[in-house]
């Protein structure tokens, strides 16, 4: 269980333990008010390329779908967060003229670190255009920096600017919409009496990824 103080064992969470919880897609702090033991005669066992995990057949899980008991997850994809990323914020991406001129600027010319994002360009004009477009799309704010790198060719340093903006949520989000093929979330699950064959792997929409279907159909339908 995910309490604000770190992970424990179910059994070891008491009424008054602040505990991490969804409300929508939005990671919120609650108060226990009541634990309550139940006994139970079958177990599941949800296998994912993060983790595995044993659960009561009923416990809810997260799906594109909605909340579903772990019993009925075979062949859906059910969300997944590192504990350690609960408490971050979790960012409103605002679809748009703005949030595609972001994503493909930073697809020529940016860097998209662990926990940044990073534009590094000649063109004043083009840094100052990148951190307005990234600040509509997302909020955060961007600011222009003067610096320098080396060029190979001329073999000395040449003048630009950088526009950087530290958001390891913007990353991770960042990553899952650009990389085709690579899961955002856990993408297998099945009974431990099942077969056990691999279920095929399928996307799971986060904010990010729908403003990506929302710029794309409005840039169509231009």
């Amino acid at each position: 269980m995910n309490l604000v103080d770190g992970c424990v064992q179910a059994k070891n969470v008491t009424p008054g333990s602040a505990m991490w919880t969804l409300d929508g897609d939005r990671t919120v702090r609650t108060t226990v008010v009541d634990v309550t033991a139940v006994k139970a005669r079958t177990a599941v066992d949800v296998v994912t390329d993060h983790m595995t995990f044993t659960a009561s057949p009923d416990l809810l899980l997260c799906t594109p779908d909605g909340w579903v008991p772990a019993t009925d997850t075979v062949g859906k994809t059910v969300a997944w967060t590192p504990a350690r990323k609960l408490c971050r914020e979790r960012l409103t991406i605002k679809p748009g003229y703005e949030f595609g001129y972001f994503v493909g600027a930073t697809c020529a010319d940016g860097t998209v670190g662990k926990n940044y994002v990073s534009l590094i360009v000649n063109e004043e004009r083009f840094a100052a255009r990148y951190a307005a477009a990234l600040t509509a799309c997302t909020g955060l704010p961007a600011r222009l920096e003067a610096v320098t790198r080396p060029s190979g060719y001329l073999k000395r340093d040449l003048p630009g600017f950088r526009v950087r903006v530290v958001s390891s949520y913007l990353s991770d989000a960042y990553c899952g919409i650009t990389w085709v093929g690579t899961p955002i979330t856990c993408d297998r699950a099945f009974h431990e009496q099942s077969s056990g064959t691999p279920i095929p792997s399928r996307a799971f929409w986060t904010d990010t990824s729908r403003a990506m279907a929302a710029t794309s159909s409005t840039v169509g339908a231009a």
